[in-house]
């Protein structure tokens, strides 16, 4: 065992080493920083993610933006992404309005202004994560949801009584 111990030299203690470094590190996630680039103002993108093309779309009138879905992927773990966003987007105006998680997939939500934001991060394969940010108008005031509006003009009219039907009937004689 010596003359093993000696044709390694420090080898196998380097080995032991690494191998504990490597364990205390696994307990900690790294953090991300935000980018230097933007592609729109008040919409972070971790350090190194970069716009799929092809998974994004935008439009905007003037000054209003109409609605974005842009499709990011980086390198990063969903989890430590959906971090950042929870940190950086108050950062930007962005109200959190709710959070959740499916099978390691998460969904955040935030509000700014009349507008409402998307943002879901999950597992992008090969060592990537896919982050999709969706903003829209958001509907808010005194008015039924659209749904609501079309079921209201959907529902059965009533049917006119006798007396309405002779009224329409002499007014249109007139």
């Amino acid at each position: 065992m010596v003359v093993i111990g000696r044709r390694l030299g420090f080898r196998p203690v380097w080995l032991v080493m690494l191998a504990g470094l490597a364990g205390c590190q696994s307990g900690q996630r790294k953090q991300l920083i935000a980018s230097n680039e933007f592609y729109e103002a008040d919409i972070p993108i971790p350090a190194g993610f970069k716009k799929v093309e092809q998974g994004s779309e935008d439009m905007s009138t003037g000054q209003q933006r109409l609605y974005l879905r842009h499709t990011y992927k980086g390198r990063g773990e969903p989890y430590v992404v959906r971090e950042f966003y929870l940190q950086q987007m108050p950062t930007y105006g962005w109200a959190k309005t709710s959070a959740g998680s499916i099978h390691g997939n998460y969904t955040l939500r935030f509000s700014k202004g009349s507008e409402a934001c998307t943002v879901s991060v999950t597992d992008g394969g090969w060592s990537t994560t896919e982050v999709q940010v969706k903003v829209n108008q958001e509907q808010r005031g005194d008015q039924p949801p659209l749904a609501a509006r079309d079921e209201e003009s959907a529902a059965p009219r009533k049917k006119p009584t006798r007396n309405e039907t002779r009224t329409t009937a002499r007014t249109e004689d007139q």
